[in-house]
């Protein structure tokens, strides 16, 4: 059945091989008499493309070539596949014939490649470089485990693939034909294409994730709110102590926000990035191995004919009429590191139900609205069934160190945003990718079909503190924009305007804050001491066995400048870990328990020259947070 799946996958391929020749860039090795796949480096970002070749092992193990393309020389590369790529099992290049070196144990690296920090799954990891690849043409080779080049683009599999309906017991406006029904219930449904046979989770190894959940995002909200985050650990707004009121001030925020969820609930929601958490609430999502779905059936109560309007919990008022909650629900990938690729296939829609669901005014929901309860419904605004996420079995994440963008993308403002288009002509019903054209840090273009016919530009200023999104239209046909900071993973989209003459964001995202070197301290590592936060705070331990009364002092072990952990008999028994955050206004102390002894943690700050001592009773099982424990 693998081999079958192996063959229907391979055959959707023929659109991403590459035109270049095989062996451009790897001699022949075993029976490939080049590349299987070759990655192309710019100054833009790098791409992968498959040449057609098979393992060169006749199994499962992959001869990959590099060309640099960038005006400067790659020293290193960071790869990401949904498959184990660097579980080296003996049967690399370097057993073919290749030459190795002496930096790599594997035998795969041939003469000038080795491999660095791989992730336990094995799934991601550093290909360096003894010998840089040459800036303007310098090519190299390397080899990794598993069939890639039994990989195909990501979006065969999951374009056209949503389906969404409208339903409850109270009539609201949609119009949409793509998600059709009236009322305040809105489902949605993902199936990887038919023709593959893949089931969800295969799909999601083959376009290079562990799963696929949704992302949802709130885009727009009426004052007031009767919506509040949970805050915890200050994770929504470090600046806030408790909980957050969700007002138009706060969007866009995921749904449910970072933090543990909406204090609506009866326990903390940890689903983000999410919208259902991938332990817990997604399995119950796979209705079968063929299917994905979502719900949602929002209602706001501070709307006008709503339960709280004109009360308290709306502050006494009530939203204008005409308001309504906005929403962007996607597809999303789950990545092995638990963050989330927003796959860009989904709906846009907005709420204005006003009664109840599940008794309850409520955003997130896994219940339909109560029969009968309030007016109003949600209403489709646009659907995407195109995705330009582009994958074909490795993805590079990083070019010497730093973030690669992504294929298909424009990278503006030193990388920070991410800048990627769809199109579709409502004229004869084709659609695709937008390819982009690079021209400076700020400033890009796209093209649909072909590359001397510009279609948008986009460009991205900060402007007296604020960060403005600019584009411009060059086309007729229907389009989405999608911009992403990678700073804090926001994403904004933007699509036709009226008169197809583009738009302006002005308060599209926020400026980056500046960084703050951290004052450096006087703590001296050893003798039972971490130092962290360049040497700033000073943290020892010391515990009580409670059960035969022996105590001692903790053993350190830092695990970064800013996180450490603590053993107490057997330095491979982890009891404590914690680290020191520097907010900015205020210096926050987490620690995490996994002992039940009795202990206390000391942490002096060296340059302030206060001691704060956190006190662990016999039998108490748990960590704790320190909201406002030093100064910044």
């Amino acid at each position: 059945m693998r081999a079958l799946r192996m063959l229907v996958v391979a055959n959707l391929a023929v659109a991403a091989i590459c035109g270049c020749p095989a062996g451009a860039q790897c001699p022949a090795v075993g029976a490939d008499t080049g590349c299987g796949a070759v990655i192309t480096v710019t100054d833009t970002g790098a791409s992968v493309s498959l040449t057609g070749q098979g393992p060169y092992d006749g199994n499962d193990d992959t001869l990959i070539g590099v060309v640099n393309q960038g005006s400067q020389p790659v020293k290193s590369l960071g790869v990401r596949s949904g498959l184990a790529v660097f579980t080296f099992d003996g049967d690399g290049i370097d057993t073919f014939g290749i030459p190795g070196n002496s930096k790599d144990d594997t035998g795969y690296g041939g003469p000038n490649a080795y491999f660095t920090n791989i992730s336990a799954d094995a799934t991601s990891g550093v290909v360096n470089f003894i010998v840089p690849i040459a800036a303007k043409g310098g090519t190299a080779f390397f080899s990794l485990e598993n069939a890639i080049t039994a990989a195909t683009a990501c979006s065969s599999i999951i374009n056209n693939s949503l389906t969404c309906t409208i339903s409850g017991a109270s009539s609201g406006g949609n119009t949409s034909t793509a998600c059709p029904g009236q009322g305040p219930d809105i489902d949605a449904t993902f199936v990887p294409n038919p023709s593959t046979g893949l089931t969800v989770q295969q799909a999601a190894q083959y376009c290079g994730f562990v799963d696929f959940d949704w992302v949802q995002k709130i885009t727009h909200k009426a004052d007031p709110s009767i919506f509040y985050a949970r805050n915890l650990g200050g994770a929504f707004d470090p600046t806030v102590n408790g909980r957050v009121n969700l007002t138009s001030a706060r969007v866009p925020w995921s749904d449910p926000p970072q933090g543990g969820g909406y204090d609506y609930e009866p326990a903390p929601d940890f689903s983000y990035p999410f919208y259902y958490d991938v332990a817990t609430e997604l399995p119950g999502q796979e209705t079968d191995a063929f299917t994905l779905k979502f719900h949602d059936a929002p209602s706001d109560w501070c709307l006008p004919g709503g339960p709280s309007a004109n009360t308290p919990d709306c502050n006494n008022t009530v939203q204008p009429p005409g308001s309504y909650t906005g929403f962007t629900t996607h597809l999303a990938g789950v990545n092995a590191d638990g963050t989330a690729t927003d796959l860009g296939i989904g709906f846009t829609w907005t709420s204005n139900h006003n009664g109840k669901t599940g008794g309850i005014a409520t955003l997130k929901s896994s219940q339909p609205a109560d029969p009968g309860s309030g007016t109003g419904g949600s209403t489709v605004t646009s659907v995407t069934q195109i995705t330009d996420y582009q994958y074909s079995g490795i993805s590079v994440t990083t070019i010497n160190g730093k973030p690669a963008c992504a294929a298909n993308s424009l990278c503006l403002d030193s990388g920070r945003f991410v800048v990627g288009a769809t199109w579709a002509n409502q004229f004869n019903g084709t659609s695709g990718t937008a390819l982009p054209i690079p021209s400076t840090d700020s400033t890009g273009f796209f093209y649909f079909t072909s590359p001397s016919n510009f279609e948008l530009i986009v460009k991205i200023l900060n402007i007296n503190g604020a960060i403005k999104v600019f584009y411009g239209e060059l086309t007729d046909l229907n389009f989405t924009i999608k911009v992403t900071d990678t700073k804090n993973g926001a994403v904004k989209t933007y699509q036709n305007t009226p008169g197809d003459c583009g738009a302006i964001d002005e308060n599209a995202f926020t400026p980056a804050a500046p960084r703050k070197a951290h004052r450096k301290g006087s703590c001296t590592p050893g003798n039972g001491t971490l130092c962290l936060l360049n040497r700033r705070f000073a943290i020892s331990s010391t515990w009580t066995n409670q059960f035969n009364n022996t105590s001692g002092q903790g053993s350190p072990l830092n695990l970064s400048d800013q996180s450490g952990l603590f053993s107490f008999t057997d330095p491979t028994d982890v009891e404590l870990v914690m680290k020191p955050v520097d907010f900015g206004d205020r210096t926050a102390f987490f620690w995490a328990a996994l002992s039940d002894f009795e202990y206390d943690i000391i942490v002096t700050d060296t340059v302030g020259g206060t001691t704060k001592t956190y006190h662990n009773p016999a039998g108490n099982y748990c960590g704790g947070l320190d909201n406002n424990a030093f100064p910044p």
